[in-house]
């Protein structure tokens, strides 16, 4: 006994006669947990709009024009647009709905599609309803009510990255959604979370570690925060990471300090290299990358290799194609809380704080109030979805509800923002400290004096905490300041000796300060910014533009725009606001506290909702194109560059802007990963300054853009661009080339029945009509088969007349004919050829 359990665990149970712990105690959140609900993105293969066997079945359609639709689906269906209108609890659809009541193909138009496909299913009741959203240039399967069979053979399994019975199994349950308490059911060993910032990650991580060791009190649960452990991070090298350096990392972190460090190392190797029984849950890679991301990423591929039953690692988006990679899985993505949930939630939080009997009736319907008052005005729909949206408006609205219980009318401004909200929120805080926990006389002058004081100390140690805390220490190195370290010392001997009460930064560990929550962090490093932003350009344009300081960005935004109508509205993406404030006389180049107008502000926002309509009000109002800003002293071109902005960056130069403020493009115009994507997107949206600036420093227009070989050419007819066709001919681009399908240009033209760039590729391209592509057809057999609605059938009357023809495939079909394109002769007799002379 003594030689497996060690001299000192022997004479421990022989003395002292009692029993010892295996490993360390679980910790439990015992605040309320709201239930949340996991998404996994399951793809579909995209003609399944278009197969003609999918009848009867209703196809409900998100994020998708109705014109784009209409070209999609089998000829003869028709297409209609649901709308549902949430604030006035009713539906547009009595309208219209005579006008295509049997339409199989239906778009839904929405703030809320939820509630829009639950309604649309009522009026559907009894069918079989599938929805699917159209997600950049993807079908993202959504839901489905009654039969899935007609789907089942159209899953797209390389998008979706997972074995088509797999995926069947989410298909034929008729939602892509599991309930936590339910996620180990589906016996998968490595789960991958990805969520924003305040979902609730870490909370699910806790909750979902206690339910684990519930079920199994026999098993091993390891919660790794990496973060909290980035001075062992820093000990280990990648290259050389093996099982005993996981498994020393494992134990360190689960038995810190502990008195039988040897036995549970001991147990734990044997219980990965035998047994199985062993969960590890890890949160915040994002949080280490890129500094200790190849180590963690080790790690983990090590950690799979053994016999451990359970890998669960979590991450904000930012890193989800790479972990996606790593660990060979499709992320699932946290679904927002529902109404139901919100309102619960926010009731649990508001109770607990009581001091006293509220009528809970009352509660309720200003809890309602609140939310939509929120939801409102910070428009965004999916934003009380979030518990840490919702645990800091019981915090920041505490002291209103009170008030409002008495009056029976809610008391708040009339517009709010997420800045407003974090704001409140450390002002309720320290609010707490200074006065109700030191229990100050706030009526005292002297009390006042020394309360805005301690204020303002608390937000400089807050605003160096956060910097530590989100930025490189390289970075921190080669900010302004020099001595932010050193002047954070003393604060962070007093979180470590317990004497810090204000809740905001809650402990220190190796040395670095945390923060009630990552967000935090990001709202005061935000917060410094906007004070030092002209010391600390090179810094600044590095975060402004690199997804990882999302939440930064936007705070620095808003802090920025604070006071300014027209540029907050820009920033809410809200064009109706934008335009409505300059009708009533804002000017379109007044500057925020960044010297930036409004359309400085649209142009580095990146690809964003209502961008086109915004612009197009600020551009129409006479928006200056060449004024320099004050935080990176550059123009709105610049700008719209940088972020990827192309159409702001086309409309700019349709009204003249200085061509040589394109830096960026011009010093990568050999780098094809990033000019590809331009002139593939320029070629499909018709930005045509945009295709001649980049031929004019020296791009190549033939080269292929994608894995598929699509040239601007092949995407410009397949997006039916004529003025690009023509100006691309012009410029003597191979009208010939093929893609992976063997389809030259024309095969497209073709296949759409676009007669104009059928002609206009044969008489001014040269395109070649004795071109098969892989399966053999020709641009004729294509034009054939388009005419016919998709059907491969025999789509020749005896006389060799086509079917169904559409008026333009059916002139397609004529001139293709005329200019001597013959028709396949396909051994499997899909195309049968006809004499037609």
């Amino acid at each position: 006994m003594e030689r497996v359990l060690g001299a000192e665990i022997v004479t421990d149970l022989i003395t002292e006669e009692n029993s010892f712990n295996i490993g360390e105690r679980l910790h439990v959140n015992m605040e309320y947990f709201a239930p949340r609900v996991l998404e996994r993105k399951v793809y579909l293969q995209s003609n399944v709009l278009c197969n003609p066997g999918s009848h009867p079945d209703v196809f409900a359609v998100s994020q998708m024009k109705e014109k784009d639709l209409i070209e999609i689906v089998p000829s003869g269906e028709i297409v209609g647009t649901f709308y549902w209108n949430k604030e006035y609890g009713k539906s547009a659809w009595e309208g219209n709905y005579d006008g295509f009541k049997n339409s199989r193909f239906i778009i839904l138009s929405s703030t809320d599609l939820d509630t829009c496909f639950m309604k649309l299913c009522e009026r559907y009741y009894g069918r079989t309803l599938h929805w699917v959203e159209f997600n950049n240039g993807k079908l993202l399967w959504k839901e489905s009510r009654c039969s899935t069979e007609n789907l089942l053979n159209y899953i797209d399994t390389k998008t979706t990255r997972a074995k088509k019975e797999y995926v069947a199994k989410y298909i034929e349950r008729g939602s892509c959604g599991v309930n936590l308490e339910s996620i180990w059911d589906l016996e998968e060993r490595t789960v991958l979370v990805v969520a924003e910032p305040g979902m609730g990650k870490s909370t699910h991580i806790t909750h979902l570690a206690y339910h684990t060791k519930l079920a199994d009190p026999t098993s091993w649960v390891v919660r790794i925060n990496w973060n909290e452990h980035s001075k062992r991070l820093n000990k280990i090298h990648a290259k050389t990471c093996g099982f005993e350096t996981v498994l020393e990392f494992l134990c360190t972190v689960a038995f810190p300090g502990s008195k039988y460090y040897d036995l549970n190392r001991v147990m734990l190797k044997q219980a990965l290299e035998l047994k199985g029984n062993v969960t590890v849950l890890t949160d915040g890679y994002d949080e280490i990358s890129p500094t200790h991301a190849d180590k963690a990423a080790n790690i983990l591929s090590v950690l799979r290799k053994t016999q451990v039953g359970r890998v669960w690692v979590t991450s904000r988006p930012v890193v989800r194609e790479r972990l996606e990679k790593e660990l060979s899985v499709l992320a699932f993505t946290m679904k927002p809380l529902s109404q139901e949930a919100q309102e619960k939630m926010l009731l649990n939080l508001f109770k607990s704080k009581a001091t006293g009997h509220r009528d809970e009736k009352r509660l309720e319907a200003l809890i309602k109030q609140l939310l939509s008052k929120v939801s409102e005005s910070i428009y965004d729909s999916n934003f009380t979805g979030f518990p840490l949206y919702i645990t800091m408006i019981a915090t920041a609205f505490e002291l209103n509800l009170e008030t409002s219980l008495k009056s029976g009318v809610l008391s708040l401004p009339e517009k709010m923002d997420l800045l407003y909200l974090y704001d409140r929120f450390v002002k309720r805080k320290l609010h707490i400290y200074q006065i109700e926990k030191k229990r100050d006389d706030i009526t005292n002058a002297s009390v006042q004096d020394d309360h805005e004081l301690l204020t303002k100390i608390f937000l400089k140690n807050f605003e160096r905490s956060a910097l530590t805390v989100i930025l490189p220490s390289a970075v921190i190195t080669s900010l302004h300041d020099k001595t932010i370290a050193v002047r954070l010392q003393p604060f962070i001997r007093r979180v470590q000796a317990g004497k810090d009460k204000t809740g905001v930064v809650i402990q220190v560990v190796e040395g670095r300060p945390y923060f009630v929550h990552r967000t935090f962090a990001e709202y005061f490093t935000a917060h410094w910014f906007s004070k030092y932003f002209e010391l600390n350009i090179c810094v600044l344009e590095a975060i402004l533009f690199d997804r990882s300081y999302s939440v930064v960005r936007d705070v620095f935004d808003r802090i920025l725009v604070s006071g300014s109508e027209l540029h907050s509205a820009v920033l809410n993406w809200d064009a109706e606001s934008v335009e409505a404030a300059l009708q009533k006389g804002c000017d379109v180049n007044a500057v925020d506290k960044g010297g930036r107008t409004a359309l400085h502000l649209i142009a580095s926002q990146g690809q964003v909702y209502m961008i086109e309509q915004i612009t197009e009000s600020l551009l129409g109002h006479g928006a200056c194109l060449d004024m320099p800003d004050n935080v990176l002293q550059w123009n709105p071109l610049r700008y719209a560059e940088k972020s990827g902005s192309w159409f702001v960056v086309e409309r700019l130069l349709e009204h003249n802007a200085d061509i040589s403020d394109l830096v960026l493009t011009r010093q990568r115009v050999h780098d094809s990963e990033y000019i590809g994507p331009i002139i593939y997107e320029a070629a499909g949206e018709d930005y045509l300054l945009l295709l001649k600036f980049l031929a004019s420093i020296g791009v190549n227009m033939d080269q292929q853009l994608t894995d598929a070989r699509l040239t601007a050419l092949n995407v410009a007819t397949a997006s039916r661009r004529l003025r690009i066709i023509r100006w691309l001919l012009e410029q003597g681009t191979d009208c010939n080339s093929r893609d992976n399908n063997g389809w030259t240009p024309l095969f497209h033209a073709a296949n759409q029945g676009c007669v104009d760039v059928v002609r206009m590729l044969v008489e001014e391209g040269g395109a070649r009509l004795d071109r098969y592509d892989t399966v053999g057809r020709t641009a004729l057999d294509w034009a054939i088969i388009s005419a016919a609605g998709g059907k491969d059938s025999n789509f020749f009357r005896a006389q060799g007349e086509v079917r169904d023809v559409r008026t333009d495939v059916g002139a397609v079909v004529e001139y293709l004919r005329e200019r001597g394109c013959k028709v396949s002769n396909i051994a499997d007799g899909v195309v049968i050829t006809h004499d037609t002379n």
